[in-house]
């Protein structure tokens, strides 16, 4: 795969992690978010930097932010980040791609399908992909 064309795909993923267009169990979010502080700023260097280098709402979604305190959220991810320390740009980048496409929800489009155009109706949602049809209520 081209770097450019990488960048891309990963900015794509990070912005569907943060939006919830693309969910994943809290511990996978703070791994994720981790790798994309690997990306960035490379090494942790939080001595440096001091322990506050980034905001954590820019590297794990409000869902993720609504569950846990925000000193524990801070915490794992100054702490998953050292753990990939050595990481260069490109692999972080890398992993972090091929950890996304293992979610279940990977690929998968969802679109909310009712009976009648009432706003009111629940309806089920409807998820579309290529190997596969999921539907949830």
């Amino acid at each position: 795969m081209h770097n450019q064309t990488r960048h891309q795909y990963y900015l794509q993923l990070r912005r569907d992690l943060l939006d919830d267009r693309l969910s994943c169990h809290e511990e996978t979010a703070l791994y994720l978010g981790a790798l994309a502080l690997q990306t960035e700023y490379g090494d942790c260097m939080s001595e440096a930097y001091g322990r506050n280098y980034y905001r954590p709402d820019q590297y794990v979604s409000k869902s993720v932010m609504e569950k846990r305190a925000l000193p524990y959220i801070q915490a794992e991810l100054l702490r998953l980040h050292m753990s990939n320390a050595q990481m260069l740009h490109e692999e972080s980048e890398l992993e972090f791609l091929k950890v996304c496409q293992q979610l279940p929800e990977y690929g998968v489009f969802f679109h909310r399908a009712v009976r009648e155009r009432k706003p009111s109706e629940e309806g089920i949602i409807l998820g579309v992909c290529a190997r596969r049809r999921t539907t949830t209520t």
